[in-house]
């Protein structure tokens, strides 16, 4: 239990450094990416503009600990965006933090089975919900499902 409380501190820590560091505000949204899933992350990247409207936001800023995430930020050419890279251990202690005390509603953490009690993987297993629903609908809030404005294939898989 000591642990947990450990990580929650270097969690608000490590946050209030990002907020000074990129001047995160209410006129930014943040997401993280820790996934390695190539689709997963695709569908958080093609629908990030539609929730950076719908929060009214000016900018975003993607954390991705993985510099494929990167290279497909850059090929999309998401504007008023800004992707830089960090490790998965960071955003899982932000993610600690942000568990136990929602401290930013512009932030999402694109988990797909951490903390324990996230059911994403649960609800793809035994529905019909697709990853792009569950980003649009549960991550991203959207009222509906957007068409997708940036069509992208890795490796031959068109996720379009």
């Amino acid at each position: 239990m000591w642990e947990d409380y450990q990580g929650m501190f270097a969690g608000r820590r490590l946050w209030k450094q990002l907020r000074r560091k990129y001047k995160i505000n209410y006129d930014k949204v943040v997401i993280f990416l820790p996934e390695e899933n190539p689709e997963w992350n695709y569908y958080a990247l093609a629908y990030l503009n539609d929730f950076r409207l719908r929060k009214g936001a000016n900018e975003a800023i993607v954390f991705a600990a993985d510099d494929q995430i990167c290279e497909m930020a850059k090929k999309m050419h998401l504007s008023s965006t800004t992707v830089r890279f960090m490790s998965g251990e960071q955003m899982k202690v932000i993610m600690k933090y942000y568990c136990f005390d929602k401290f930013f509603d512009n932030a999402r953490f694109f988990y797909f089975d951490f903390p324990r009690d996230n059911n994403n993987s649960r609800i793809l297993e035994k529905s019909n919900v697709t990853k792009e629903e569950i980003v649009c609908l549960a991550f991203y809030c959207l009222r509906q499902m957007p068409e997708i404005r940036h069509p992208f294939t890795d490796g031959g898989h068109a996720y379009v």
